[in-house]
C-alpha cells in the first residue's frame, strides 16, 4: 500500500495532521492511527504493524489485527493510501 503522492503530513507537538490537496480537507490522527499511519509510509506490512501496536499497548494480537484493518479501511476510504 502507498500513500498518495500529494497527501501532506506534518506531526506537530506530537499530533499527526493529514492535509489532502485535492478533498481540501484535513484530518488529524489519534495516537494508534498516527503510529499506523507512518509504518505504512515506511512501507511496514499488517503484521509488523499489528506486531508494533500489540506491544506497544499491550493489546491481543487478534483484536489488534481487526482494529488495524479497520483503520486502514478508513484511510483508503479518505482516499490517503492506494494498492499498489
Amino acid at each position: 500500500m502507498k500513500i498518495r503522492t500529494d497527501i501532506i503530513w506534518r506531526e506537530i507537538d506530537g499530533e499527526v495532521f493529514v492535509i489532502d490537496p485535492q478533498k481540501d480537507s484535513c484530518f488529524e490522527l489519534n495516537e494508534t492511527a498516527a503510529l499506523i499511519f507512518k509504518m505504512l509510509r515506511k512501507g511496514k506490512d499488517i503484521s509488523e504493524i499489528v506486531k508494533k501496536i500489540s506491544e506497544v499497548y499491550d493489546v491481543d494480537e487478534k483484536i489488534c489485527y481487526w482494529d488495524i484493518c479497520d483503520t486502514i479501511k478508513k484511510f483508503k476510504e479518505k482516499g490517503m493510501f492506494y494498492e499498489e
